[in-house]
C-alpha cells in the first residue's frame, strides 16, 4: 500500500494464483470479521437499550444472536463467492488490458487486482471508505503499468473503462425502463 511501484516491480513472475488468492481472502475475512463485530456491537447496544423500555424485546435479541451466528456460519460461503468474483473482476479488467496492448497474461492482471485490494481493510471506516475505493483503483493503475508493461495513460484507461461501460449500461437500462413504463 505504501510503495506500490516497488512492490509490483519486485513481485515474482513465478508466483501463481495461490499467494494472491490467500492474500485477498485474508483481507476479505478480516474486513468481514470487523464488519460483523461492529454490527454485533451496534445492534447489541441498540437492543440492550431498547430492552429497558420495551417488553418482549428478548425475542428480538435472540433473533439478533441467531442472525449473527448465521453470518459467522455463512462466512466461508461469502469468502468463496468473493474469491470467484475476484477471478471474474480480473477477467473483465484483463479484457481491457488486452484491448489496450497489455504484454502479459491473465495471471499478472489477477495478481494486480488481488494485491490492490489491500486498502479495503479500511473500507469499514466512515468518511474514509470512498478514499479507499479510489486508492484501490490507483493501485490497480500502478500494478498494470508495472506488471502488464502498459503506459500510464493506458493503465488508467484499462482501469476506468470497465466502470465507464457499467455506467453507460446502467443509464441505458434505466432509459429503457423509463421509456417502456406503462402509465396507469
Amino acid at each position: 500500500m505504501f510503495d506500490p511501484l516497488g512492490f509490483y516491480q519486485k513481485l515474482s513472475a513465478r508466483e501463481r494464483y495461490k499467494e494472491p488468492s490467500l492474500f485477498f481472502l485474508k483481507i476479505q475475512a478480516l474486513l468481514l470479521g470487523v464488519s460483523f463485530l461492529l454490527i454485533f456491537l451496534i445492534f447489541g447496544f441498540f437492543f440492550s437499550l431498547l430492552s429497558l423500555f420495551v417488553k418482549g424485546i428478548r425475542l428480538w435479541v435472540s433473533l439478533g444472536k441467531g442472525a449473527i451466528l448465521l453470518g459467522i456460519l455463512a462466512l466461508p460461503f461469502i469468502l468463496l463467492v468473493l474469491w470467484g468474483l475476484l477471478f471474474v473482476g480480473a477477467g473483465i479488467l484483463h479484457f481491457f488490458v488486452l484491448v489496450l496492448g497489455g504484454k502479459k497474461g491473465y495471471k499478472e492482471t489477477f495478481k494486480v487486482v488481488a494485491y490492490a485490494s489491500a486498502p479495503l481493510i479500511f473500507s469499514f471506516l466512515p468518511f474514509i471508505n470512498w478514499l479507499v475505493s479510489v486508492y484501490v483503483l490507483v493501485l490497480q493503475v500502478v500494478g498494470l503499468h508495472k506488471r502488464q508493461k502498459l503506459s500510464w495513460g493506458r493503465s488508467v484507461a484499462a482501469v476506468l473503462l470497465p466502470w465507464l461501460v457499467l455506467v453507460v449500461l446502467v443509464i441505458a437500462f434505466l432509459f429503457f425502463l423509463i421509456n417502456n413504463m406503462v402509465l396507469f
